[in-house]
């Protein structure tokens, strides 16, 4: 018996003592690359379907007929201090599936090591947005809509929610709220529309997918979109796809350069007013 509760005393303390080890690339088991695009100002910035010009633009993914519509806003410091904490916190309603719209609570940061010593997450991720890394683990927290306007968020419900929902987010976040709870405002509502549709000319099945995000009050008027698709990162496949994908848009005349390629939490901060820093 002694003996046993050595070997269990043991077994505690070495997985206590691998919880606040910082996190390395192993970690991080999904892959999602992201590709900026450059769109013509004059197509539509709220489209009900790809047909027409951007269908062109885009021929490398046999898109699907009809997008998800989602509404996305973010929340943080006037001087980004979120941000500047490696802390992103989103709110996402999602009208035609209420239950599937969430709060997520993500610390991104541009190296492993710089995501802190967290064991206790949802997913770990490796985010390319074109060709540039970073890297992120996150939780995803349930919420009614019902009972969040996403017009005027009302934030101290949100941070209760994470409280009371996902401890492991709270304790990961907790001393920034401490901080900087009572100084949060939101971000400018976006309407993302998100088309699903398969890659060609690659090896396998490969699911792409075209996300163009705009104000959805329309004020200002302005859009941005992107190419993404993810999967597993140990998948060598995904550079192919990856190369696939960036020479189509290379061709087709669509494609950023990587020194002006920035996350859609980004260009969603960049156009709301009250914000004094934006960054990639």
């Amino acid at each position: 018996m002694k003996k046993l509760l050595f070997v269990s005393a043991f077994l505690f303390n070495a997985l206590l003592s691998s919880s606040v080890q910082a996190l390395d690339a192993s970690d991080f088991t999904e892959a999602e690359y992201a590709f900026n695009v450059k769109e013509p100002d004059s197509l539509n910035m709220a489209p009900v379907s790809l047909t027409g010009e951007r269908e062109k633009l885009f021929d490398f993914i046999n898109f699907e007929a009809v997008p998800y519509e989602r509404w996305v806003t973010y929340l943080d410091t006037p001087d980004r201090d979120l941000n500047n904490n490696a802390l992103i916190i989103r709110v996402r309603e999602e009208p035609s599936r209420p239950w599937r719209s969430r709060i997520t609570v993500k610390l991104r940061a541009p190296t492993p090591e710089g995501v802190g010593d967290v064991s206790k997450y949802r997913k770990a991720e490796i985010d390319i947005v074109n060709g540039t890394n970073s890297y992120s683990i996150s939780w995803d927290i349930r919420y009614n809509p019902n009972n969040l306007d996403m017009r005027k968020v009302d934030i101290p419900y949100v941070l209760d929610r994470i409280k009371n929902r996902s401890p492991a987010a709270w304790s990961a976040i907790e001393t920034l709220m401490d901080n900087y709870a009572g100084q949060l405002q939101q971000t400018t509502v976006m309407r993302a529309l998100r088309w699903r549709g398969q890659v060609t000319n690659v090896p396998g099945i490969v699911e792409g997918e075209y996300q163009i995000w705009s104000p959805f009050y329309r004020s200002p008027k302005v859009f941005f979109s992107s190419i993404a698709f993810k999967g597993d990162s140990s998948d060598r496949n995904l550079e192919v796809v990856a190369k696939r994908i960036d020479d189509a848009m290379i061709k087709n005349g669509v494609a950023v350069p990587p020194e002006e390629a920035r996350s859609k939490t980004a260009g969603t901060f960049a156009i709301s007013p009250g914000f004094n820093e934006t960054v990639n």
